[in-house]
């Protein structure tokens, strides 16, 4: 004999005002294993499920995965009833809708939560924030529609970009992906753009990209304050041209400039680092100490200034010494000025026996520099040898008594 179970579902509605409609719909089943139509819900729908006729009461959940909700539930005239309320309906997905008793799990139905439509302001990241003129990266908008709930939105959507400079305005339509969607951005040399995004009921904030000037073009350098003299004490100045790139734009305070200085052997002399202000860029250089000629240029991103040459002059002209038995005297010193050369300056004797150098150095003192060579620890007796001083050998030879 089979058994007949009767079962009423009556839906109940409740609108964000507080009133509520009630629809009674019969639904007849066979047997206790049999199942309800899928139920839908719009992600955060409220709605009261009635079931009558039941042997036991039992208690309801819904089934997520392995993540189990308990329903509120109550029993009015022999009747089940069980509240979906928005904390429960909140999450989109699939879910079986249980009901539990000392009888055991009786699956009632599918329940399937749908996302609702995009709300108010749209969650969205841009990065990075700041791109180069010409940067073939370029910037990136992602957006992740959700409704109100942070369920991500259905993939039916579409999702409007748009940016807009003092050069352009662009619009893109790009489908809702169902959980983000990006817009690539290239400059075309715009100072700023505004992007953002919106679909039919939302949309994001207002982003803003900065864009930097491009590589300098044609840098003309030149040559401050110098003079020339090798004496390693004095600076002289270098100074870029007002730099701009390509579109005439004055090139952005900070961006770095290199001055290489080079010798006569095109080896690097000094290398000095600044940065851009007002489109300019400047730096002290320290005159070397060995005279002869120099070649400084700027570079900027891979672009490079107009070359300067220079030409430095010995700082002193001669180097008056006094050579007795193992004491050498070296001064006055003078520069091409008159002028003594300052205290402390470092002063070098040097000679070479079978292959191996002898160094003796001393510090100038009111233009004099005294050497005791027994100091040398030189195998044979020193007669010759060479005075170095600001990177210049002055032979220098033993007096005969």
């Amino acid at each position: 004999m089979i058994r007949m179970t009767y079962i009423w579902i009556v839906l109940l509605f409740m609108s964000s005002c507080g009133d509520s409609a009630l629809d009674t719909h019969p639904i007849t089943r066979q047997s206790d294993s049999s199942l309800l139509d899928t139920l839908y819900f719009s992600a955060g729908e409220q709605r009261l499920v009635e079931l009558c006729k039941l042997e036991t009461t039992p208690k309801a959940f819904l089934l997520q995965g392995l993540q189990l909700h308990t329903l509120d539930h109550s029993v009015i005239h022999d009747c089940f009833q069980i509240t979906f309320d928005s904390g429960s309906t909140s999450v989109a997905g699939a879910y079986s809708f249980d009901l539990v008793s000392d009888k055991g799990i009786k699956l009632i139905s599918n329940i399937v939560i749908e996302p609702g439509a995009p709300q108010h302001t749209i969650p969205s990241f841009i990065g990075p924030k700041t791109i180069s003129f010409k940067d073939e990266r370029g910037a990136m908008l992602t957006v992740f529609p959700v409704d109100q709930y942070n369920n991500p939105t259905n993939k039916n959507g579409v999702v409007n970009f748009s940016s807009i400079s003092d050069m352009s305005r662009k619009t893109q339509k790009k489908p809702d992906s169902g959980t983000y969607s990006v817009y690539d951005l290239n400059t075309d040399g715009e100072e700023k753009i505004l992007m953002g995004a919106s679909t039919e009921n939302a949309h994001t904030e207002e982003h803003q990209i900065r864009v930097l000037t491009g590589c300098p073009k044609n840098i003309e350098l030149k040559i401050a304050e110098l003079f020339p003299v090798a004496d390693g004490r004095q600076f002289f100045k270098a100074e870029t041209s007002i730099m701009r790139d390509e579109l005439g734009r004055i090139i952005e305070n900070g961006t770095f400039v290199v001055f290489n200085t080079l010798n006569d052997r095109n080896q690097l002399y000094s290398q000095n680092q600044s940065m851009v202000v007002s489109g300019i860029a400047s730096t002290w250089i320290k005159n070397p100490t060995k005279p002869g000629k120099y070649t400084i240029q700027a570079s900027v991103c891979g672009e490079k200034s107009t070359k300067i040459d220079l030409e430095l002059e010995a700082i002193i002209a001669n180097l008056p010494y006094t050579w007795k038995e193992n004491d050498l005297t070296v001064g006055p010193i003078s520069s091409v000025l008159g002028q003594l050369i300052a205290d402390g300056t470092l002063i070098s004797f040097i000679t070479f026996q079978n292959d191996t150098k002898y160094q003796l150095s001393k510090e100038l003192n009111n233009g004099y520099a005294s050497f005791n060579l027994s100091d040398l620890w030189a195998q044979d007796k020193v007669n010759s040898g060479n005075i170095e001083l600001y990177g210049i050998p002055f032979p220098v030879v033993k007096s005969e008594e």
